[in-house]
């Protein structure tokens, strides 16, 4: 496309040069050309970092779904109402417990991931940085409800 535009160009110069009766014509219509193609390299490119945000957006989703069903499994585990049924049982869950809070104490790195990943979309001013921070929020807000069910289930 580059080259047809620089060839109906270097024809219309020979034209002006040439003294063509309708020179003023065709340097309005090699003017109009060249707005046009700016134009379009212009969309090109708008639609390109729309695309790239899109890519972007999509990983920092995978990233939030993923936190989100493991979110799911610890309520599940911190719902169940076993207590043990004999000392072995109960030393059992203990220690289960006990890996559930190091497992939910090491995804807390993970959330402040997802946070920083949402504040740099703001900064960038992402065209979907509302809902980005909205899918943050919601992920540190159930992040943080697990605390008292998981000291709770300790006792």
């Amino acid at each position: 496309n580059n080259k047809r535009r620089d060839e109906a160009n270097s024809y219309g110069e020979d034209l002006i040069k040439a003294g063509h009766y309708a020179s003023d014509t065709v340097r309005e219509q090699m003017d109009k050309v060249q707005q046009q193609w700016e134009a379009l390299n212009q969309a090109t490119l708008e639609k390109q970092q729309k695309l790239v945000e899109a890519n972007q957006q999509q990983a920092f989703n995978r990233l939030v779904d993923d936190f989100s069903h493991w979110i799911d499994d610890v309520e599940a585990q911190l719902a169940s109402e076993d207590l043990g049924k004999d000392l072995n049982g109960v030393l059992s869950l203990l220690k289960k417990h006990a890996l559930l809070e190091s497992d939910v104490k090491a995804h807390e790195e993970r959330l402040s991931v997802i946070q920083q990943q949402s504040f740099k979309f703001l900064e960038d001013k992402h065209f979907a940085s509302d809902n980005i921070a909205e899918r943050a929020q919601s992920a540190a807000d159930r992040y943080s409800s697990l605390t008292d069910p998981l000291a709770k289930r300790g006792k």
